[in-house]
């Protein structure tokens, strides 16, 4: 059956509902400065189009129209109602782009990618996206962690995986060596030098001191009692799964929306650690084999085509570039 459809709204005022005819006529008004060509135009009567303006102003209590000579124009009322009906009506057209909102991560990686479609990404948080989707503002929702999808029911196409990296702010003992000018060398445990800006001891008449920075993490019962920063809406809820299913005690210290918030806190801390995803940070692989999860994207299968061709040509022509910016792609 071939049809033409056509969405049209209309705009509920405290409790009553005003449909598209009036706001397309307020907008005929703008153009025409006459209620009879504006009428004309719609196909109506100006008699028509007239009781029409007069039913909505007094039901809404202020004017909408006023006369100006010869015409009539929007009042300032008129135009603020007007700019509110413009502002839901632009959601409904067509756009040419396809609307994608997910987590940091996997919008990251969509961003370094070289794709035969026009794309619009918006970063954010898991939940903030999975709102935009119920609100059907964007054509695809990109997931950081499929939790969500999974508790919600919701059509998930995992694209790559990804672990969890424990980061902390030294990941070794660092050995501070006065040279014959009295400053200071740093070497890693393994003797290596190592200069870091951020370590400024006060030592001045040792010839060899060790500063153990932060605990070495060898395994998963080094975790025991340390402090964590926490990344809302992250996979970091594979790790805390892990500690408690090992008995591992720990302590939550501070919760952020962003992993990259997280990573200033704990690389300014003496005592703070986290996870983060191992696409994007370096740190230590403790619990590889228990953080791995997938990234990927909720759609509706068959309802929008280029939706649909853009997922199959992710999965089927980006895998290089997904290998390349730190993920596994799906099937490797």
């Amino acid at each position: 059956m071939s049809s033409n459809i056509k969405p049209v709204i209309g705009i509920e005022i405290d409790g009553k509902i005003y449909n598209y005819k009036l706001f397309e006529s307020l907008d005929l008004l703008t153009k025409t400065y006459s209620q009879r060509k504006a009428a004309a135009q719609l196909g109506i009567a100006h008699s028509v189009f007239n009781r029409r303006i007069l039913k909505a102003e007094k039901e809404l209590g202020y004017k909408l129209v006023r006369n100006i000579g010869s015409g009539s124009e929007i009042t300032q009322e008129g135009l603020k109602l007007l700019d509110i009906y413009y502002t839901y009506n632009n959601r409904l057209k067509p756009n040419e782009n396809i609307r994608i909102a997910g987590g940091h991560i996997i919008t990251g990686l969509l961003e370094s990618l070289t794709l035969p479609f026009s794309i619009e990404v918006y970063s954010t948080d898991n939940d903030s996206a999975f709102n935009l989707a119920k609100d059907d503002l964007i054509d695809m929702l990109a997931l950081d962690d499929p939790l969500l999808a999974f508790r919600e029911n919701l059509n998930f196409t995992p694209i790559a995986f990804d672990y969890m990296v424990l980061v902390s702010s030294f990941k070794n003992t660092i050995n501070f060596k006065n040279n014959s000018h009295n400053q200071f060398n740093i070497y890693d445990d393994k003797g290596s030098l190592n200069i870091d800006s951020n370590i400024n001891p006060s030592f001045e008449s040792y010839d060899y001191v060790n500063f153990n920075t932060n605990k070495k993490i060898e395994n998963i019962e080094d975790l025991q009692d340390l402090n964590f920063v926490a990344v809302k809406g992250t996979a970091q809820r594979l790790v805390w799964e892990t500690l408690k299913d090992h008995d591992i005690s720990f302590n939550i210290e501070k919760e952020v929306f962003s992993q990259f918030d997280a990573f200033k806190l704990v690389r300014n801390s003496d005592n703070l650690y986290t996870f983060l995803n191992a696409s994007y940070f370096n740190g230590s692989d403790v619990l590889k084999d228990q953080t791995r999860h997938s990234i990927g994207f909720v759609h509706r299968p068959g309802y929008n085509k280029r939706v649909d061709d853009f997922v199959d040509y992710v999965l089927n022509n980006c895998s290089d570039i997904i290998r390349l910016e730190g993920f596994t792609p799906i099937g490797f």
